[in-house]
């Protein structure tokens, strides 16, 4: 998502294994960039590169290139999730992971995988949901 220039994060919500919560702040909330206006330091920003539990929820709101806002998500089936990411970073715990949500054109279909280095584990199960959305959490 984040890297169509076209399409700006409102917000980022995530759910760790162990009931860690998160909500961080996307380029653009409630139509202008709260990040510049207010000054949000990097720790609440989705951006933020820290280590996190295996996810059980992501939720993340967007603008597409229409300025509709739309909620993408994934409830992760949790033996799926742990074995994803066992098999993904087994040898090779010492690299960086890369969860991808994926967003068809249509934006109809969500597609979930977790890369690390050359290897990709793609994560079926669970719920997936995509829809327009409103500006209010």
């Amino acid at each position: 998502i984040t890297k169509d220039k076209s399409k700006y994060i409102h917000s980022y919500y995530y759910q760790g294994l162990n009931l860690e919560l998160e909500t961080l702040f996307g380029e653009r909330t409630w139509k202008e960039n709260q990040i510049e206006k207010y000054h949000i330091p990097e720790r609440f920003r989705y951006t933020l590169l820290a280590p996190r539990a295996v996810p059980t929820l992501v939720n993340i709101k967007f603008y597409d290139e229409k300025d509709i806002i739309y909620r993408v998500g994934v409830e992760f089936n949790i033996k799926e999730a742990m074995d994803a990411f066992e098999k993904a970073f087994k040898g090779q715990e010492d690299k960086a992971g890369e969860l991808i949500i994926e967003v068809n054109e249509t934006k109809t279909d969500v597609n979930v995988r977790l890369k690390v280095g050359e290897r990709e584990e793609w994560i079926c199960n669970g719920e997936f949901w995509i829809f327009e959305d409103n500006e209010i959490w």
